[in-house]
């Protein structure tokens, strides 16, 4: 029965060899191309999501907690993936990708994002990836400024705001750093987020990559991290864009 009407609605039997393949590009380098390349992919076809119905409509989206605690909207390419999960109080809906981040990013939804196949090629999207899957949003300013002939640097009109969320909370566990401030930037047709971070120099250099790890991680643009200094470019950014973070100094408060 469930195979017979998720064929109806064309989901395949297995996963699709091809989205595999472009999912396995993606977790191996995760670029804005790659990633765009797996975002049209899901576009194309129909998902599998586990729901809980009352009196046939849908109570709630199931939700599954992550190895980071967070939890994730499930989705599944496949019948074969989706019987991995099935469960008994639980039934499904089909829909696409499009539909699907629309309930993800209602006002109330916990989920913090999507699970591609758990049981599978696993792939997680952080609702910030999803709400901007179209990294366009990203490239546009609310106010830009020229450094030269190339170069424009500015807020940006969409803040990537769990990137700006999870910097905050990194930040206020690093002692060092006093305020921190995020710019978008274009030279040519590339665009990049200027991280710049007001702290003094620090003999273990491994900071500033572990810094760059951990903020890549919550970003559809590229992370360019600086540190406060006499570089031009650093001193005109921080001239003219407000610190989204401030280190609170509790001893004077």
């Amino acid at each position: 029965m469930l195979r017979d009407y998720l064929k109806k609605t064309n989901i395949k039997n297995f996963p699709d060899n091809e989205i595999e393949s472009i999912i396995n590009d993606y977790l191996t380098m995760s670029t804005d191309t790659n990633l765009k390349r797996v975002t049209d992919k899901l576009d194309e076809i129909n998902l599998v999501m586990p729901v809980k119905f009352e009196n046939d409509q849908i109570k709630e989206i199931v939700l599954s907690e992550s190895d980071d605690h967070n939890l994730y909207m499930t989705l599944f390419t496949s019948i074969n993936e989706y019987e991995k999960y099935e469960k008994e109080e639980t039934g499904y809906m089909v829909d696409t990708l499009a539909n699907i981040a629309s309930i993800l990013t209602k006002p109330g939804n916990k989920a913090q994002g999507l699970i591609i196949d758990p049981y599978g090629i696993n792939l997680m999207l952080s609702k910030d990836v999803i709400v901007f899957k179209n990294t366009e949003l990203y490239k546009s300013f609310d106010k830009e400024i020229n450094f030269d002939d190339n170069i424009i640097y500015g807020i940006p009109k969409n803040n990537p705001e769990e990137l700006i969320n999870n910097l905050k909370e990194l930040f206020k566990n690093l002692y060092y750093v006093n305020k921190a401030y995020l710019s978008l930037y274009k030279s040519s047709d590339d665009y990049h987020y200027l991280l710049i971070i007001d702290m003094p120099p620090l003999e273990n250099m491994f900071i500033y990559s572990d810094i760059q790890m951990e903020v890549s991680k919550y970003s559809l643009l590229p992370i360019q991290v600086l540190i406060k200094d006499d570089n031009e470019l650093v001193s005109k950014v921080i001239n003219d864009i407000k610190p989204f973070y401030e280190k609170v100094d509790i001893e004077n408060k």
